[in-house]
Protein backbone atom coordinates (compact mmCIF):
# COMPACT_ATOMS: atom_id res chain seq x y z
CA UNK A 1 0.00 0.00 0.00
CA UNK A 2 1.44 3.31 -1.04
CA UNK A 3 2.09 6.02 1.80
CA UNK A 4 0.78 9.27 1.74
CA UNK A 5 2.68 12.01 0.57
CA UNK A 6 3.92 15.25 1.87
CA UNK A 7 5.89 17.95 0.05
CA UNK A 8 6.65 20.69 2.50
CA UNK A 9 7.70 23.87 1.53
CA UNK A 10 9.90 26.92 2.18
CA UNK A 11 12.02 29.26 0.86
CA UNK A 12 15.28 28.36 2.43
CA UNK A 13 16.23 24.87 2.85
CA UNK A 14 17.67 24.94 5.18
CA UNK A 15 19.54 27.58 7.72
CA UNK A 16 21.11 26.30 10.71
CA UNK A 17 18.39 27.97 13.14
CA UNK A 18 15.86 25.95 11.82
CA UNK A 19 17.34 22.32 12.74
CA UNK A 20 13.47 22.07 13.87
CA UNK A 21 12.06 21.50 10.23
CA UNK A 22 14.67 18.96 9.50
CA UNK A 23 14.02 17.23 12.82
CA UNK A 24 10.35 17.25 12.08
CA UNK A 25 11.30 15.76 8.70
CA UNK A 26 13.42 13.01 9.99
CA UNK A 27 10.10 12.09 12.91
CA UNK A 28 7.42 11.82 10.09
CA UNK A 29 9.44 9.92 7.47
CA UNK A 30 8.68 6.34 9.09
CA UNK A 31 4.74 7.12 7.92
CA UNK A 32 4.63 9.32 4.74
CA UNK A 33 6.68 9.61 1.75
CA UNK A 34 7.81 13.30 2.84
CA UNK A 35 9.88 15.58 -0.05
CA UNK A 36 11.29 19.50 -0.20
CA UNK A 37 10.81 22.21 -2.46
CA UNK A 38 12.80 25.21 -1.80
CA UNK A 39 13.81 27.91 -3.50
CA UNK A 40 17.55 27.72 -2.24
CA UNK A 41 19.54 25.11 -0.49
CA UNK A 42 22.32 25.63 2.43
CA UNK A 43 24.15 23.74 4.58
CA UNK A 44 24.01 20.71 2.64
CA UNK A 45 26.75 19.23 4.61
CA UNK A 46 24.17 19.96 7.66
CA UNK A 47 20.44 18.85 6.37
CA UNK A 48 21.36 15.45 4.51
CA UNK A 49 17.49 14.82 3.44
CA UNK A 50 16.37 14.10 -0.01
CA UNK A 51 14.72 14.77 -2.27
CA UNK A 52 14.81 18.31 -1.87
CA UNK A 53 13.92 20.05 -5.02
CA UNK A 54 14.83 23.48 -6.30
CA UNK A 55 13.50 25.84 -8.34
CA UNK A 56 15.74 29.20 -7.77
CA UNK A 57 15.27 32.41 -7.63
CA UNK A 58 16.51 34.52 -10.31
CA UNK A 59 18.15 37.66 -10.62
CA UNK A 60 15.31 39.21 -12.51
CA UNK A 61 13.13 37.55 -9.97
CA UNK A 62 14.69 39.30 -6.98
CA UNK A 63 14.65 42.86 -8.48
CA UNK A 64 10.67 41.80 -9.34
CA UNK A 65 10.74 41.09 -5.29
CA UNK A 66 11.83 44.53 -4.53
CA UNK A 67 9.59 46.22 -6.73
CA UNK A 68 6.55 44.14 -5.12
CA UNK A 69 7.40 45.01 -1.89
CA UNK A 70 7.64 48.74 -3.12
CA UNK A 71 4.39 48.57 -4.76
CA UNK A 72 1.48 45.80 -3.97
CA UNK A 73 3.46 44.92 -0.81
CA UNK A 74 3.69 41.19 -1.52
CA UNK A 75 7.24 39.98 -1.96
CA UNK A 76 6.01 36.30 -1.16
CA UNK A 77 4.49 36.05 -4.38
CA UNK A 78 6.17 33.62 -6.82
CA UNK A 79 6.80 35.51 -10.47
CA UNK A 80 5.24 34.37 -13.40
CA UNK A 81 8.00 33.25 -14.95
CA UNK A 82 8.65 30.65 -12.40
CA UNK A 83 5.14 29.58 -11.68
CA UNK A 84 5.73 26.86 -14.59
CA UNK A 85 8.54 25.48 -12.77
CA UNK A 86 6.83 25.15 -9.52
CA UNK A 87 3.02 23.62 -10.97
CA UNK A 88 5.79 21.07 -12.88
CA UNK A 89 7.82 20.32 -9.08
CA UNK A 90 4.87 19.86 -7.43
CA UNK A 91 3.03 17.98 -9.93
CA UNK A 92 6.27 15.15 -10.42
CA UNK A 93 5.79 15.15 -6.60
CA UNK A 94 2.11 14.54 -6.80
CA UNK A 95 1.73 15.23 -2.96
CA UNK A 96 -1.78 14.00 -1.10
CA UNK A 97 -0.91 17.69 1.27
CA UNK A 98 1.38 20.10 0.98
CA UNK A 99 2.88 21.69 4.13
CA UNK A 100 4.90 25.16 3.97
CA UNK A 101 6.70 26.18 6.69
CA UNK A 102 6.15 30.26 7.89
CA UNK A 103 3.22 32.48 7.04
CA UNK A 104 4.58 33.98 3.56
CA UNK A 105 5.66 30.35 2.41
CA UNK A 106 2.05 29.45 2.76
CA UNK A 107 0.61 32.43 0.98
CA UNK A 108 3.52 31.41 -1.95
CA UNK A 109 2.41 28.43 -2.38
CA UNK A 110 -1.42 28.85 -1.84
CA UNK A 111 -2.22 29.93 -5.63
CA UNK A 112 -0.73 26.36 -6.55
CA UNK A 113 -2.07 24.26 -4.33
CA UNK A 114 -5.63 25.77 -5.08
CA UNK A 115 -5.18 25.23 -8.84
CA UNK A 116 -4.22 21.75 -8.40
CA UNK A 117 -6.74 21.28 -5.83
CA UNK A 118 -4.31 19.79 -3.17
CA UNK A 119 -4.74 20.39 0.71
CA UNK A 120 -2.35 22.60 1.98
CA UNK A 121 -1.00 23.04 5.76
CA UNK A 122 1.06 26.44 7.24
CA UNK A 123 2.64 26.39 10.37
CA UNK A 124 3.29 29.38 11.69
CA UNK A 125 6.25 30.00 13.96
CA UNK A 126 7.13 33.30 15.31
CA UNK A 127 7.51 37.02 13.23
CA UNK A 128 4.77 35.59 10.81
CA UNK A 129 2.20 35.72 13.50
CA UNK A 130 4.06 38.83 15.37
CA UNK A 131 6.00 41.41 13.24
CA UNK A 132 4.38 40.31 9.70
CA UNK A 133 1.13 41.21 11.01
CA UNK A 134 2.11 45.25 10.94
CA UNK A 135 2.00 44.82 7.37
CA UNK A 136 -1.98 45.40 6.29
CA UNK A 137 -1.39 43.56 2.80
CA UNK A 138 -0.05 40.72 4.55
CA UNK A 139 -2.98 40.30 7.23
CA UNK A 140 -5.45 40.70 3.81
CA UNK A 141 -4.05 38.06 1.97
CA UNK A 142 -3.74 35.69 5.06
CA UNK A 143 -7.71 35.77 5.07
CA UNK A 144 -7.39 33.43 1.93
CA UNK A 145 -5.18 31.15 3.56
CA UNK A 146 -7.40 30.82 6.59
CA UNK A 147 -9.65 30.03 4.00
CA UNK A 148 -8.52 27.30 2.26
CA UNK A 149 -6.28 25.85 4.13
CA UNK A 150 -5.25 24.25 7.58
CA UNK A 151 -3.02 26.59 10.08
CA UNK A 152 -0.79 25.05 12.63
CA UNK A 153 0.80 26.85 15.21
CA UNK A 154 3.61 26.09 18.01
CA UNK A 155 2.74 27.38 20.72
CA UNK A 156 -1.17 28.55 22.43
CA UNK A 157 -0.68 31.91 22.67
CA UNK A 158 0.24 32.05 18.83
CA UNK A 159 -3.14 30.40 17.70
CA UNK A 160 -5.60 32.33 19.80
CA UNK A 161 -3.47 35.61 17.80
CA UNK A 162 -4.49 34.19 14.62
CA UNK A 163 -7.84 32.94 15.85
CA UNK A 164 -8.32 36.57 16.59
CA UNK A 165 -7.37 37.77 12.98
CA UNK A 166 -10.12 35.64 11.46
CA UNK A 167 -8.69 32.08 11.13
CA UNK A 168 -11.81 29.45 11.89
CA UNK A 169 -10.78 27.59 15.64
CA UNK A 170 -11.69 24.79 14.44
CA UNK A 171 -8.90 24.23 11.25
CA UNK A 172 -6.37 26.27 13.64
CA UNK A 173 -4.27 23.66 15.70
CA UNK A 174 -1.45 23.89 18.30
CA UNK A 175 1.15 21.48 17.66
CA UNK A 176 4.46 21.65 19.61
CA UNK A 177 7.59 21.92 17.42
CA UNK A 178 9.16 19.16 20.44
CA UNK A 179 12.94 18.26 20.51
CA UNK A 180 14.89 15.04 20.67
CA UNK A 181 14.56 14.43 24.44
CA UNK A 182 16.76 11.49 24.12
CA UNK A 183 19.60 12.96 22.65
CA UNK A 184 20.31 15.51 25.51
CA UNK A 185 21.33 13.44 28.46
CA UNK A 186 20.87 14.74 31.99
CA UNK A 187 23.99 14.01 33.61
CA UNK A 188 24.66 13.48 37.27
CA UNK A 189 25.74 17.01 38.30
CA UNK A 190 26.38 19.02 41.48
CA UNK A 191 23.80 21.22 42.32
CA UNK A 192 24.53 25.03 41.50
CA UNK A 193 23.87 25.42 45.55
CA UNK A 194 26.61 22.33 46.22
CA UNK A 195 29.21 24.30 43.81
CA UNK A 196 28.05 28.09 45.50
CA UNK A 197 29.10 26.46 48.78
CA UNK A 198 32.37 24.97 47.57
CA UNK A 199 32.93 28.11 45.75
CA UNK A 200 33.69 26.56 42.60
CA UNK A 201 33.15 28.17 39.16
CA UNK A 202 29.23 28.76 38.36
CA UNK A 203 28.68 28.56 34.23
CA UNK A 204 25.65 30.51 32.71
CA UNK A 205 25.48 29.25 29.28
CA UNK A 206 23.13 30.66 26.28
CA UNK A 207 22.88 28.83 22.85
CA UNK A 208 21.10 31.56 19.94
CA UNK A 209 21.60 33.79 17.18
CA UNK A 210 22.17 37.39 18.17
CA UNK A 211 19.34 39.15 16.92
CA UNK A 212 17.23 41.67 19.23
CA UNK A 213 14.79 39.29 20.18
CA UNK A 214 16.88 37.01 21.79
CA UNK A 215 17.97 39.56 24.79
CA UNK A 216 21.73 39.19 25.51
CA UNK A 217 22.17 42.92 26.21
CA UNK A 218 19.55 41.95 29.03
CA UNK A 219 21.71 39.14 30.07
CA UNK A 220 24.80 40.72 30.18
CA UNK A 221 23.64 43.72 32.33
CA UNK A 222 21.64 41.40 34.47
CA UNK A 223 25.09 39.34 34.44
CA UNK A 224 27.61 41.87 35.51
CA UNK A 225 25.31 42.96 38.89
CA UNK A 226 25.05 39.32 39.72
CA UNK A 227 29.32 38.78 39.44
CA UNK A 228 29.36 42.01 41.99
CA UNK A 229 28.39 39.42 45.06
CA UNK A 230 29.56 36.50 43.54
CA UNK A 231 32.45 37.05 41.10
CA UNK A 232 32.96 33.26 40.42
CA UNK A 233 30.57 33.34 37.41
CA UNK A 234 31.00 32.36 33.91
CA UNK A 235 28.86 33.38 30.68
CA UNK A 236 28.70 31.78 27.49
CA UNK A 237 27.35 32.57 24.36
CA UNK A 238 27.11 30.35 21.66
CA UNK A 239 25.57 31.38 18.15
CA UNK A 240 25.95 34.01 15.63
CA UNK A 241 24.43 37.16 14.14
CA UNK A 242 24.47 41.09 13.35
CA UNK A 243 24.63 41.69 17.11
CA UNK A 244 27.70 39.84 18.11
CA UNK A 245 30.21 43.12 17.72
CA UNK A 246 26.82 45.45 19.84
CA UNK A 247 27.33 42.87 22.67
CA UNK A 248 30.78 42.30 22.71
CA UNK A 249 31.16 46.50 23.35
CA UNK A 250 28.95 45.95 25.95
CA UNK A 251 30.89 43.01 27.64
CA UNK A 252 33.94 45.82 27.40
CA UNK A 253 31.75 48.44 28.71
CA UNK A 254 31.18 46.42 31.85
CA UNK A 255 34.39 45.01 32.44
CA UNK A 256 32.98 41.18 31.97
CA UNK A 257 36.15 40.41 29.35
CA UNK A 258 37.16 37.72 31.82
CA UNK A 259 34.22 36.35 32.34
CA UNK A 260 32.13 36.26 28.99
CA UNK A 261 33.03 34.32 26.45
CA UNK A 262 31.04 34.08 22.55
CA UNK A 263 31.43 30.90 20.79
CA UNK A 264 30.41 30.93 16.62
CA UNK A 265 27.44 28.49 15.84
CA UNK A 266 28.12 25.09 17.03
CA UNK A 267 26.45 21.51 15.73
CA UNK A 268 23.78 19.91 17.92
CA UNK A 269 26.35 16.85 19.51
CA UNK A 270 28.76 20.20 20.96
CA UNK A 271 25.12 22.26 22.20
CA UNK A 272 24.56 19.05 24.04
CA UNK A 273 28.09 18.48 25.83
CA UNK A 274 28.07 22.17 26.48
CA UNK A 275 24.64 21.81 28.05
CA UNK A 276 25.92 18.94 30.04
CA UNK A 277 28.77 21.38 31.48
CA UNK A 278 26.67 23.95 32.14
CA UNK A 279 24.88 24.74 35.16
CA UNK A 280 22.05 26.98 34.33
CA UNK A 281 20.86 28.02 30.71
CA UNK A 282 19.76 31.43 29.80
CA UNK A 283 17.10 33.10 27.27
CA UNK A 284 15.94 36.29 27.51
CA UNK A 285 13.15 36.56 24.94
CA UNK A 286 12.16 40.02 24.41
CA UNK A 287 9.49 41.16 21.08
CA UNK A 288 11.77 43.67 18.96
CA UNK A 289 11.44 47.06 17.94
CA UNK A 290 9.67 45.51 14.81
CA UNK A 291 7.50 43.35 17.01
CA UNK A 292 8.65 40.06 16.32
CA UNK A 293 8.14 37.33 18.81
CA UNK A 294 9.04 33.95 19.79
CA UNK A 295 7.24 30.74 19.70
CA UNK A 296 8.64 28.51 22.10
CA UNK A 297 12.43 28.31 21.55
CA UNK A 298 13.49 24.81 20.83
CA UNK A 299 16.32 25.47 22.69
CA UNK A 300 14.92 26.07 25.63
CA UNK A 301 13.20 22.46 25.56
CA UNK A 302 16.95 20.95 24.76
CA UNK A 303 18.24 22.50 28.34
CA UNK A 304 15.68 21.77 29.97
CA UNK A 305 15.96 17.70 29.06
CA UNK A 306 19.77 18.47 29.74
CA UNK A 307 18.83 18.70 33.79
CA UNK A 308 19.30 22.45 33.28
CA UNK A 309 17.39 25.17 35.17
CA UNK A 310 16.23 27.66 33.03
CA UNK A 311 15.91 31.56 33.08
CA UNK A 312 13.26 32.93 30.68
CA UNK A 313 10.55 35.36 30.07
CA UNK A 314 6.98 35.87 30.04
CA UNK A 315 7.22 35.93 26.61
CA UNK A 316 4.66 34.72 23.83
CA UNK A 317 4.92 30.54 24.36
CA UNK A 318 7.30 30.41 26.61
CA UNK A 319 4.80 30.04 29.98
CA UNK A 320 3.50 27.38 27.89
CA UNK A 321 7.16 25.55 28.11
CA UNK A 322 7.93 26.92 31.37
CA UNK A 323 6.32 26.96 35.10
CA UNK A 324 7.40 29.36 37.32
CA UNK A 325 8.93 28.42 40.25
CA UNK A 326 8.12 24.75 39.71
CA UNK A 327 10.81 23.69 36.18
CA UNK A 328 12.20 27.12 35.67
CA UNK A 329 12.02 30.53 36.59
CA UNK A 330 10.08 33.22 34.24
CA UNK A 331 10.58 36.89 34.52
CA UNK A 332 9.14 40.11 32.61
CA UNK A 333 10.83 41.59 29.56
CA UNK A 334 13.90 43.93 29.69
CA UNK A 335 13.47 43.92 33.81
CA UNK A 336 16.99 43.88 35.04
CA UNK A 337 16.21 43.59 38.38
CA UNK A 338 13.94 40.84 38.23
CA UNK A 339 16.41 38.89 36.09
CA UNK A 340 19.25 39.43 38.77
CA UNK A 341 16.96 37.93 41.71
CA UNK A 342 16.14 34.61 39.25
CA UNK A 343 19.75 35.15 38.90
CA UNK A 344 20.30 34.68 42.81
CA UNK A 345 17.16 32.35 43.43
CA UNK A 346 18.89 30.18 40.78
CA UNK A 347 22.40 29.57 43.00
CA UNK A 348 20.34 28.24 46.02
CA UNK A 349 18.79 25.88 43.37
CA UNK A 350 19.20 22.15 45.17
CA UNK A 351 18.61 20.32 41.85
CA UNK A 352 15.10 20.20 41.42
CA UNK A 353 14.40 22.64 38.97
CA UNK A 354 16.45 20.69 36.56
CA UNK A 355 15.14 17.29 37.57
CA UNK A 356 11.22 18.95 37.15
CA UNK A 357 12.37 20.47 34.06
CA UNK A 358 13.70 16.86 32.32
CA UNK A 359 10.47 15.12 33.66
CA UNK A 360 7.94 18.10 32.04
CA UNK A 361 9.89 18.22 28.52
CA UNK A 362 9.65 13.68 28.41
CA UNK A 363 6.02 14.19 29.27
CA UNK A 364 4.82 17.43 26.88
CA UNK A 365 7.71 17.96 24.40
CA UNK A 366 8.93 14.98 23.58
CA UNK A 367 9.96 15.74 19.36
CA UNK A 368 8.61 11.87 19.01
CA UNK A 369 4.91 12.05 20.59
CA UNK A 370 4.75 15.48 19.01
CA UNK A 371 5.52 14.51 15.74
CA UNK A 372 2.88 11.77 16.13
CA UNK A 373 0.41 14.17 17.07
CA UNK A 374 1.29 16.03 13.82
CA UNK A 375 1.20 13.21 11.26
CA UNK A 376 -2.52 12.26 13.28
CA UNK A 377 -3.36 16.01 11.72
CA UNK A 378 -1.82 15.02 8.39
CA UNK A 379 -3.69 11.92 8.23
CA UNK A 380 -7.05 13.74 9.00
CA UNK A 381 -6.75 16.35 6.47
CA UNK A 382 -5.67 13.89 3.45
CA UNK A 383 -8.50 12.39 4.75
CA UNK A 384 -11.35 14.53 5.02
CA UNK A 385 -13.84 13.52 2.96
CA UNK A 386 -16.05 16.66 3.10
CA UNK A 387 -13.31 19.05 1.19
CA UNK A 388 -14.07 20.69 -1.65
CA UNK A 389 -12.61 22.37 -3.98
CA UNK A 390 -12.47 26.17 -3.81
CA UNK A 391 -15.08 27.70 -6.25
CA UNK A 392 -14.62 31.39 -5.83
CA UNK A 393 -11.01 32.35 -5.35
CA UNK A 394 -9.01 31.75 -8.60
CA UNK A 395 -5.46 31.71 -6.90
CA UNK A 396 -4.13 35.13 -7.56
CA UNK A 397 -3.75 37.18 -4.30
CA UNK A 398 -4.64 40.84 -6.13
Amino acid sequence: MNRPRILLYTEEFLSPSMTFIARQINSLQSRFDVSVLARSRSNRELFTFEPVNIVPITGLEKVGSRLRRLTNGRDWEISRGASGDFHAAISRCKPDLIHAHFGPSGLAILPFAIRQNIPLLTTFHGFDASSYLKRSIYKRDLAHLFDYGEIVTVSRSMRQILIQLGANPARTHCRYIGAPISSFVMPIRRSIAEKVARKEKIKFLQVSNFVEKKGHEFTVRAFAELTRSFPNCELLFVGSGPLVPKVMELVGELNLEEQVRILKHQDSNTVAALMRDADCFVHHSVTSANGDMEGIPTVLMEAMASGLPVISTKHSGIPELVDHGVDGLLVNERDIGQYVEAMYSVLNDHGQLGTRARVKVERVFDIAACSLELGDLHDAIINDESRVAPSGFAGTLS
